[in-house]
């Protein structure tokens, strides 16, 4: 099994030390690729905070370049399917950001989809297909 480790920190070594590993037992650089057929290897960072949370975070001024700069993308959270959660998609495929629908259920109904709430579960597909017809691009 393969363990990969985030951090703010100085490189691979002080990676592995922030996850409790022996920096010794690892090579001085770790490389990732994409796997056959693909491109290079994306980073994608969940997001599952609040709409204005996550709003605040992209207004500020290096976020967006830097998301383009690691070629990196954002698992959003859609616990709401509002027309302000919409807004941040179509803030992030305006600047080229890859954005990947996370279904979530609102808190209130369990939050993550799993065999206990199936039945709202198929639901939530369904409302998400409405959202994304209504919000969508039509490109």
């Amino acid at each position: 099994m393969v363990e990969f480790c985030l951090g703010a920190c100085g490189g691979a070594r002080d990676a592995v030390a922030l996850c409790g590993r022996e920096a010794s037992k690892f090579p001085e650089e770790i490389i990732v690729t994409g796997g056959k057929g693909q491109g290079s290897a994306q980073l994608i960072f969940a997001c599952d905070g609040s709409t204005s949370d996550i709003e605040k975070m992209l207004s500020q001024p290096d976020v967006i370049s830097d998301l383009k700069e690691l070629k990196a993308g954002i698992a959003l959270a859609l616990p709401d399917l509002s027309a302000e959660r919409a807004r941040i998609v179509q803030k992030l495929n305006g600047a080229k950001i890859a954005v990947t629908a996370w279904l979530a259920l609102p808190a209130a109904q369990g939050y993550y989809l799993n065999a206990g709430n199936a039945p709202a579960a198929g639901v939530r597909f369904f409302e998400f297909e409405k959202w994304s017809a209504t919000y969508g691009s039509s490109e």
